[in-house]
């Protein structure tokens, strides 16, 4: 009796865990989300010593699939949950000067004989679950070439290489976490931005006219507070907010 009561036990377990499999998820609408307001500001440290070889010519970040910010003149939609409202929501919009936070950081940063800043962006965004964010592409500083996009010769599309380039990812779950990977490039011998053209056949062989130094780091964090990246030739501010409660 005993060994009966314990396998319809068993077969009950089994088929509750069957019925939660077969559920179908139900994907949150945009009215469920919450919107989050992301700030970064990446910096150059001046006169640093050397890294440790580890560090240096570090591979680019992935830009596969990132998400750009909305430029002046891009075709966007609205969201759905603002389209009555006066000023529609737009994800990844860049903000403007007075909807930012950081702008102390980024005074002092240029008042400060150690640091240059050299990038800051700023955007509102709604949640994504976890392991499943949208990276957001952030970059800036002095674009130090010219690459051809692709190896047809008659193509005239280009990609720019930049000083700093890379992605900010935010992605809630039972806590929020931001994910930062980040590529700092230094002309060799400091000799400036320049413009250059390689051809696709040649890149693999060209020598790379800058040393490439790269932060990769996912970090828990709280809204209003200004998490640091840290790295012996650059760094990054990140802060999370609701602008709800703002």
């Amino acid at each position: 009796m005993t060994q009966l009561l314990a396998r319809g036990g068993l077969l009950a377990a089994t088929m509750a865990l069957m019925t939660v499999a077969s559920s179908p998820v139900v994907a949150q609408s945009e009215d469920e989300l919450e919107i989050f307001r992301i700030e970064v500001i990446v910096f150059a440290h001046r006169d640093t010593e050397p890294p440790p070889p580890w560090h240096v010519n570090a591979p680019p970040p992935s830009l596969d699939n990132a998400q750009s910010l909305i430029e002046d003149g891009d075709d966007v939609v609205p969201s759905t949950r603002s389209l009555l409202l006066v000023d529609p929501f737009i994800p990844f919009q860049p903000l403007p000067d007075d909807q930012k936070t950081l702008q102390y950081a980024w005074q002092r940063l240029q008042s400060s004989d150690l640091t240059v800043p050299l990038v800051e962006a700023a955007w509102d965004q709604y949640e994504a679950p976890f392991n499943d964010g949208i990276a957001v592409r952030v970059g800036g500083g002095q674009t130090l070439a010219r690459e051809r996009a692709n190896a047809m010769l008659w193509s005239s599309e280009e990609l720019e290489v930049r000083e700093i380039d890379g992605t900010v990812t935010f992605s809630k779950g039972r806590f929020l976490h931001i994910n930062v990977d980040l590529v700092y490039r230094v002309p060799i011998n400091n000799a400036g931005p320049f413009s250059r053209l390689i051809e696709f056949a040649d890149r693999s062989i060209a020598p790379t006219p800058w040393r490439s130094y790269r932060i990769t780091e996912r970090r828990q964090i709280r809204t209003n507070e200004v998490m640091y990246f840290d790295h012996p030739k650059f760094g990054a501010l990140v802060k999370v907010t609701r602008p709800a409660e703002q």
